[in-house]
Order: structure tokens, then C-alpha cells, then sequence
């Protein structure tokens, strides 16, 4: 009796051992420092930051807070005692704000995220308080939430859960949205490459900025590949084809936009023929092609080309070239999209990815 008694103390003791390290492990805010330009106007337009916080937690990771000015865009970003990015909120000031929580495996490589629109502070819906509380330091109540997220259970009419499937060779192969309504998967000799960036218009626009793009690249998995299509995603859609022959760029696929009704696919093709840099672009649904003819760094001809490939006008061009705007036209922007539709423009910060030197 005595025997069970002393065992039953000494499990007891483990129990009581266990719960207050792990209550002592509990995470708090060790530091934080807060700035705010509010009563100095011109510091606030010159340094465009109206407000700013950077909080320590006991676990060693870190919370970074701006504000910025005109428009009013701001940015949290949460990052791990490795410097990793872990969570962010996005928010335009015309927008709700966005939240993102990320997990990575322990080759540091990103694992899932879990995404969702959350209403401004002050605004109680059950999303907001279920994150960030009501009262309490917003940065602690969310990271300490975060700490205890569950990976596995999460309400899909508000979040959206993303997963990155990785292959014996480290290749990114598979990437899954909600288990699997919606995916894209690597065929036989690709791979997938998955970012999270800002979108181009993060900090200028607050109607369609402070927005955080999930982007998948769809490339091949040697690189000494000649042959080839990158097919680009951006948040699960299809945004564009690039087709390569021998290295060199020579047909994109520029996918309608969904949120645009009147969006229309476009396609650019590059060519060499007898010696000159032939470039044509085709609208959806458009009877006719543009045509550019170049040589030696000089536009010779623009053509405009019928269904049948015949040449309905032609017209010599100028020795300084110039587009529909006025501005001057290069060789190298033939084959940019962004010349010629706004559409996807939202979403990269730069113009195209140079996979013709594919490492």
C-alpha cells in the first residue's frame, strides 16, 4: 500500500513538474519599442512611416509593425528566432486585413500556410476575436494563438489552408489547397518553385495593394534542359506559359485575369527568320496579329497580319520608335505582357523571370 502510495506522489510530482515548465514556457513580450510621427507632418511624409513597433518575445522571436503614409498601408511581419518569416498581416486601408501563418519543415523549406481576411481592429466579428482578443496586447494574444494553431482542424468557409509537397530529391512536387480541391502537380521531370511575395502594388495603392501573392513556378528538374515550358501560378491560377526552344524565350502564353470580365489570353511569339527578329502578338478571339520585324537592334516594320497569315498592312518605322503612349520601344519589350495589358501586373514586382539561365 505504502508502495503504490509513494508511486502514485512520484507521478503526481512528474505531472505537476510537467505543467509548470510548460506553463513557465509560456510566451511573453520581454520588449517593445513604439514610434509614432503623427504630430511631426514632415517627417512623416519623409520617412513615410507614421507609425512603428518592434516587440521581443521570450521565445527569441520577433514582431515588426509599420504604417505607412499615403496611402495608409501597413505591414506586421512575425519571424522566428531563425529569422524566418512565420505570420503577416497585409492591410490596405481600404481593405481587409490579411493574414498569413506559416509552418516549415526542418530543412527550413516551406511546409503549409494558412491564410484569411480579418476585419480592422475594432470591428468584433468571430474571426477577430478568436486571434486577437479583446484588450490584450494584439501582438501577444496572436503569437501565443499561433504557438497553438492546429494544423490539422480549421474552418474552411474562413480560412484557406495551403500544403507543399516535397519529393526524395527535396523537388517541391505537389501544392494543395484545402486538402486537395484545388492542386497543382508537378508532372515527370519538373518541379515546382513556391514563394510568398508582396504584390507589385503593396505599398502605393490602398485599393489594390498590401496583398501577399502565393506564386508556384512550374520548371524543369535539370536544369540543362533546352526545350521547355515554366508554367507560372499565382494564388493556385494559372497566370502564364513560357515556352523555350534552345534557351531562348520564344512563346508566352499571357492567361486571362478572372477578376476582369473583359480579360482576354494574349499570346507573344518570338521567331528568326532570314536573319531578322520577327515578334507577333494575337488577343483571344482577335481576327488579326501585330507583327514587329527588327535587325540588328532597329524596328524595320510593323505589320498588321490576317487569319490566314497574310500581311494586310505594313508600314516602315521610325528610326526612334515609339509605342501607343509615346514612350520609346525596345527590342527587349516585345516579349514583356506587361506592355500591353494591366492585367496580372498586380501581382509580380519584377517583369518576367530570366529561366532562360535557369540554375
Amino acid at each position: 500500500m505504502k508502495r503504490t502510495t509513494r508511486l502514485f506522489l512520484a507521478l503526481l510530482g512528474i505531472v505537476v513538474l510537467l505543467f509548470s515548465c510548460k506553463k513557465e514556457q509560456r510566451i511573453e513580450i520581454v520588449k517593445v519599442v513604439h514610434e509614432s510621427n503623427y504630430d511631426d507632418l514632415e517627417q512623416m511624409i519623409g520617412e513615410g512611416i507614421i507609425e512603428y513597433d518592434s516587440v521581443c518575445f521570450s521565445d527569441g522571436s520577433t514582431a515588426v509593425y509599420r504604417l505607412q503614409w499615403a496611402p495608409q498601408n501597413s505591414l506586421t511581419e512575425f519571424r522566428d528566432p531563425k529569422g524566418r518569416v512565420v505570420a503577416t498581416w497585409a492591410h490596405a486601408s481600404e481593405c481587409t486585413m490579411q493574414v498569413m501563418i506559416r509552418r516549415y519543415d526542418d530543412q527550413d523549406r516551406l511546409l503549409r500556410f494558412l491564410t484569411f481576411d480579418c476585419e480592422d481592429i475594432g470591428v468584433t466579428d468571430s474571426i477577430y476575436k478568436e486571434w486577437f482578443g479583446n484588450g490584450d496586447s494584439l501582438y501577444l494574444v496572436f503569437r501565443q494563438k499561433m504557438e497553438h494553431w492546429d494544423d490539422e482542424v480549421w474552418d474552411t468557409t474562413h480560412y484557406s489552408r495551403f500544403d507543399v509537397e516535397y519529393n526524395a530529391e527535396g523537388h517541391a512536387v505537389r501544392v494543395s489547397r484545402n486538402q486537395g480541391a484545388s492542386e497543382i502537380v508537378a508532372p515527370e521531370g519538373c518541379q515546382l518553385l513556391v514563394d510568398i511575395q508582396p504584390c507589385q502594388s503593396f505599398w502605393v495603392s490602398d485599393l489594390d495593394g498590401g496583398r501577399f501573392v502565393f506564386l508556384v513556378d512550374q520548371v524543369p528538374a535539370q536544369a540543362d534542359a533546352s526545350d521547355y515550358v515554366v508554367k507560372r501560378y499565382a494564388d493556385m491560377l494559372p497566370t502564364m506559359d513560357l515556352t523555350f526552344k534552345s534557351g531562348k524565350l520564344a512563346r508566352i502564353l499571357w492567361h486571362a485575369e478572372t477578376s476582369y470580365s473583359d480579360a482576354r489570353a494574349m499570346t507573344f511569339t518570338h521567331e528568326i527568320i532570314d536573319g531578322k527578329q520577327v515578334y507577333t502578338r494575337q488577343e483571344e478571339g482577335s481576327p488579326v496579329a501585330y507583327r514587329n520585324i527588327w535587325q540588328d537592334g532597329k524596328l524595320l516594320y510593323r505589320q498588321l497580319i490576317g487569319a490566314n497569315g497574310e500581311v494586310l498592312k505594313s508600314e516602315e518605322s521610325p528610326d526612334l520608335p515609339v509605342d501607343n503612349d509615346g514612350n520609346p520601344l525596345y527590342e527587349k519589350d516585345e516579349m514583356n505582357p506587361f506592355r500591353h495589358s494591366f492585367y496580372w501586373y498586380n501581382v509580380y514586382d519584377c517583369i518576367l523571370p530570366d529561366y532562360s539561365k535557369k540554375k
